[in-house]
């Protein structure tokens, strides 16, 4: 039995490198929802602090005292995600001694030159290699992953005319029959953006928002016969 207690708050989560029990690299995202949204049909992205930001400040000081009183391999990545709530206390969530899925690695690869599977294979091996300075980047990222409507998917914009948006995937079945999301990245688009400022990356993700959803048709008719006919194509 796991009995858990709701905590109210933003949600940051924190990854980055060990090696030799020390940390050696970190970076830290705010999300853009939770994880919990798609329960109200809607999406979840993540946008990157920046270093001199108080609050990354703050998770790293954090970071660093929950890594002491943890056991930690010598050498690991690790994701760690935590709640700040209104009373600006900082609040554990979860850690594992793992690589952040999603986009967070390849944003972390853009955004400071670290490939984060592949330095720690390496630093596992024996071969640790050289980190670059994380405070000469000049780039944020952060992402949006678009949750499915109750509908038929009609059309979708196959580009975004921007050059701030560094990717764009198209993942959704033109003519099938969705039902809304069912889990917390269920999506048929993703992008990916990139700013000099924080505030800069979010108005460009909420832009991009605004864009895909405004161009993407769905058909919200009575969808029973058609999804009888799509499910049995």
């Amino acid at each position: 039995m796991m009995i858990e207690k709701f905590t109210d708050g933003e949600m940051y989560h924190i990854n980055g490198i060990v090696i030799n029990g020390k940390i050696t690299f970190i970076c830290s995202f705010g999300y853009l929802n939770t994880c919990l949204a798609f329960q109200e049909n809607k999406g979840v992205g993540e946008w990157m602090l920046a270093q001199n930001n108080p609050l990354h400040l703050r998770l790293v000081e954090f970071t660093e005292q929950l890594l002491d009183c943890m056991p930690t391999p010598p050498i690991t990545t690790f994701h760690l995600e935590v709640f700040h709530t209104p009373q600006d206390e900082i609040v554990l969530c979860e850690i594992a001694c793992r690589t952040s899925g999603g986009v967070v690695a390849p944003m972390i690869q853009a955004t400071f030159g670290i490939e984060m599977d592949r330095y720690i294979a390496r630093a596992q091996c024996g071969l640790i290699d050289d980190l670059p300075p994380v405070n000469e980047t000049t780039e944020l990222m952060g992402s949006y992953w678009f949750a499915p409507k109750h509908g038929i998917l009609v059309s979708m914009p196959e580009n975004i005319p921007f050059d701030w948006c560094v990717r764009y995937e198209m993942r959704g079945k033109l003519g099938h029959v969705y039902h809304g999301p069912t889990y917390s990245f269920d999506n048929y688009a993703i992008v990916v953006v990139k700013a000099r400022t924080e505030t800069e990356l979010l108005q460009r993700i909420e832009y991009c928002i605004s864009y895909v959803e405004n161009a993407t048709i769905w058909d919200s008719a009575d969808i029973s016969t058609t999804e009888q006919f799509v499910l049995h194509e």
